[in-house]
């Protein structure tokens, strides 16, 4: 992150260019740009491949690389274990981001949900977590097999907060998505007063409206390159839109094959489920704040699981 003055405003718009006053005097804070990975995938009970670097986009060079997980528990026993110890999936990308000269800064887990997040080593002496939470969704509250993790940090002076969920399954539990997301937000908690810039991602579980739209007519629909149509049916844009879930959150255009549901070890879809863009990540900046999209997509390289995996990358401006 190279240091900026008044190029703040001709590199990451005049939003990102915060000025303050003083005593009467204006002087202004300097800005950084960092780059942002994002990445979810609902892992499906799978071990991990030998080799994990795709899901992590460091040919970008990423300042901050956030995972979240889903599914990586298998039983109740190990669901506890994951929440106490780190899981495998956990100690595989740990080794990968130490050979990569990236610090992590925090894991937060939930039985099958998984938060990691890391920052290149240069950044890890002005970076701190300011909160994390767990917020339990499943069985009424009572089993953390549904719900968020979420973590805050402070990295230099800007705020950031992850918030890796896995919300209701099935085509019929629309409504019990749009109650899982407004407990996460309201439970979550906000030690900061006000979030700079906050990522939403994982398995939502949003489906298509219209069960006219059978598996074999949304399979032809995707083969002929017919997203548009499908988008327009999606239940989470729909939600939105209404103001129903996820208010003032934002996500780049989907431009990729629905990410659920595949059969396991290739790249055809399952047509026992209707394909569904399940897999998402959202994102929201704080007043004064303007968060850039560069990337949006399915990471192609894996196959072990029923779930494709997605990333997304952003650039904000960072405050020092």
């Amino acid at each position: 992150m190279t240091h900026h003055i008044i190029s703040c405003i001709e590199h990451y718009r005049k939003q990102e260019f915060m000025k303050m006053k003083h005593a009467k005097r204006i002087f202004y804070i300097y800005c950084n740009k960092a780059r942002v990975q994002i990445t979810t995938w609902n892992v499906n009970h799978r071990s991990p491949p030998e080799d994990l670097t795709p899901l992590l986009g460091l040919s970008r060079n990423p300042d901050v690389i956030a995972v979240g997980l889903q599914e990586v528990a298998v039983s109740p026993h190990e669901a506890i274990l994951n929440t106490i110890l780190v899981d495998k999936w956990t100690k595989a990308l740990d080794r990968i981001m130490g050979e990569k000269a990236y610090s992590k800064i925090r894991n937060v887990a939930m039985v099958g949900i998984v938060l990691n997040v890391y920052v290149q080593e240069r950044h890890k002496s002005k970076t701190s977590v300011i909160d994390y939470a767990r917020v339990r969704t499943g069985f009424k509250g009572l089993y953390g097999n549904k719900g968020g993790v979420s973590l805050t940090i402070l990295l230099y002076e800007s705020t950031l907060t992850f918030v890796a969920a896995h919300l209701h399954p099935n085509d019929g539990a629309l409504e019990k998505r749009i109650d899982d997301f407004l407990v996460i937000e309201k439970r979550r908690g906000r030690s900061c007063s006000q979030e700079d810039y906050t990522f939403w991602f994982g398995d939502f579980n949003f489906r298509l409206h219209g069960q006219a739209y059978t598996a074999n007519k949304i399979q032809h629909m995707v083969q002929k390159g017919n997203l548009g149509e499908l988008l327009s049916r999606d239940q989470l844009n729909d939600v939105r839109q209404a103001g129903r879930a996820f208010k003032g959150y934002e996500e780049m255009q989907i431009t990729f094959k629905p990410t659920y549901r595949y059969t396991v070890g290739t790249d055809s879809h399952d047509l026992q489920r209707r394909p569904a863009w399940t897999d998402r990540v959202l994102y929201r900046a704080g007043d004064g704040r303007e968060v850039i999209p560069v990337q949006y997509s399915v990471i192609p390289e894996f196959n072990i699981s029923d779930h494709k995996p997605v990333e997304a990358v952003f650039l904000i401006a960072v405050a020092t």
